[in-house]
């Protein structure tokens, strides 16, 4: 967050740098591949596991875990929409009027930094 005159508006001290803004981007997208590509087939094991009375205890067990993932993997994307720009400190993905670029854009809407530039 930049004020015109260019001086920082961070209310917790100086701005953190850009590369650590885009690591923690890249972290959050990368955790939510991991849970979604894990979540569905393990609810899809669990499901089939519950049709077996001997394996219906692990077969609940991997469904809650697959659904936790999958809680998991919603949040995450939504974090992900909701990023917001490490020079402009609005909305990445999308403008004034909710009107966005088609996730994931590869620019800020507002300021038109490109994703993962430094400057």
């Amino acid at each position: 967050m930049v004020a015109a005159d260019g001086r920082s508006t961070w209310s917790l001290g100086s701005m953190p740098a850009y590369s650590e803004t885009w690591r923690r981007f890249r972290l959050g997208t990368r955790l939510g591949v991991v849970a979604a590509l894990l979540a569905l087939p393990l609810i899809v094991l669990g499901a089939l596991a519950l049709d077996s009375p001997q394996w219906a205890p692990i077969g609940m067990l991997v469904l809650v875990v697959g659904g936790a993932l999958s809680i998991v993997w919603v949040a995450l994307y939504w974090r992900q929409l909701a990023f917001r720009c490490p020079r402009c400190g609005q909305y990445f993905f999308y403008g004034k009027l909710i009107v966005g670029k088609p996730f994931p854009a590869r620019s800020c809407v507002n300021c038109g930094l490109r994703l993962f530039d430094e400057a």
